[in-house]
């Protein structure tokens, strides 16, 4: 074959439309991997068929390896005809024609941030890492927390005149947060307001958990890269650490009382189970009752359940869990089960054992299963061969194989 007939390698952007493409297929038509791996071998034509591992899908969808060009040439082909959708792009574009927007790509660079919660003069520091890439008039934001590897914010970035506004949003649980930010010589201050994760397995009762925050960015030009000190201070926070503040919600999810779990809603969604070597512990409907320290008879409570497994809390995922918390539960807004929220917080203890315990594989509202999550929230490779291996064994179980 000559050098003219060979096709060319495929670049880091061609790949990432080709992930792209793929991820957004699963979310509409509600799969996860090891059902697109099947698709996608359907699709081949016959003469020229590749067999593909389910893992090697999963690993290219979720970018842990260089996948080599003959699968990703099938993928290619798979997803020619499909669309290319790009929600940063269009609300990028969309605000800053509102906005107005021009001169953005002064924001562009790499930031290292520390993000302060004050009361009474004490503060508890969070560190992050802001990547900000300019495209046209507006800029494209990536936030990494360094204090919790799985939490990852995306979103835009637009300004008009001499103000900038940056919109985020949760990856795994689309929790947003805004600020409006003024420049000043080196320095952006402003303010906004930030969302906590809030679930609720009932009707909700309660208003959701908001921090007002000040912010000051001071920007240090440095040789290699752009780097910013964010200082961001809540007027509502407690003057606790992280891990205490952790604590306090799930105490506070806890004390609510408990309301009745509405009846789901029509079409409901397709169960999976994994088959697990040990069969699952018993546990309790969330509709029965169990005794409290006083002995009095009180429901389980499934939000402290949700929380926990989005914080990665292991001893309270069990305790609760076996104290009639349901394993399927979902938060109202997302449709994120413990599975989901485990899943994306790379919280890989914390899967093993609710697979164990016979969670069902199901899609959330934005139609995502768990190897799709995985996929999107960049976790572990570890986790990511798990968590396909799993799916595909609970589709294997519910088609009978």
């Amino acid at each position: 074959m000559s050098k003219s007939s060979v096709p060319p390698e495929h670049d880091k952007e061609a790949r990432a439309r080709i992930r792209n493409k793929l991820l957004h297929y699963m979310r509409e038509h509600r799969i996860g991997a090891p059902e697109l791996t099947a698709r996608i071998y359907a699709a081949q034509e016959i003469k020229q068929k590749t067999s593909v591992g389910i893992s090697t899908v999963q690993r290219f969808l979720a970018d842990k390896v260089r996948t080599v060009e003959s699968y990703v040439d099938m993928f290619e082909r798979f997803v020619q005809d499909f669309p290319s959708p790009d929600p940063i792009g269009a609300l990028g574009n969309a605000m800053a024609e509102f906005y107005v927007s021009n001169n953005a790509d002064r924001f562009a660079g790499d930031y290292h941030s520390t993000v302060s919660y004050e009361m009474d003069g004490s503060r508890d520091r969070l560190k992050s890492s802001h990547a900000i890439k300019g495209d046209n008039k507006f800029c494209r934001v990536v936030e990494r927390s360094e204090d919790r590897k799985s939490l990852i914010c995306e979103g835009v970035l637009v300004c008009t005149n001499q103000t900038a506004i940056m919109t985020l949003h949760d990856k795994l649980t689309q929790v947003p947060k805004q600020f409006l930010l003024t420049v000043d010589g080196e320095q952006i201050s402003g303010r906004g307001t930030k969302a906590e994760f809030d679930p609720s397995a009932v009707k909700r009762h309660h208003q959701p958990l908001l921090h007002f925050v000040s912010a000051k960015l001071t920007r240090i030009l440095l040789a290699e890269f752009v780097r910013a000190e964010i200082e961001i201070t809540s007027i509502e926070s407690d003057n606790i650490s992280n891990e205490e503040r952790y604590r306090k919600m799930l105490a506070d999810v806890l004390s609510r009382p408990a309301l009745p779990r509405p009846s789901f809603e029509e079409n409901p969604l397709p169960r999976l189970t994994a088959m697990s070597s040990q069969q699952p512990e018993e546990t309790p409907k969330s509709d029965q009752e169990h005794p409290d320290e006083k002995g009095n008879q009180v429901a389980p409570d499934q939000s402290a359940f949700l929380l926990a497994a989005e914080r990665g809390d292991e001893t309270t995922v069990k305790r609760l869990l076996g104290s009639g918390a349901e394993i399927d539960t979902a938060d109202l807004d997302t449709g994120l089960t413990a599975l989901h929220l485990a899943v994306g917080r790379n919280a890989l203890d914390v899967v093993k054992f609710l697979v164990g315990q016979g969670a069902s594989f199901v899609p959330d509202r934005l139609g995502r299963m768990p190897t799709t999550i995985a996929a999107e929230c960049e976790v572990s490779e570890e986790l990511c061969d798990f968590i396909v291996e799993a799916e595909a064994a609970a589709e294997a179980t519910a088609g009978g194989v």
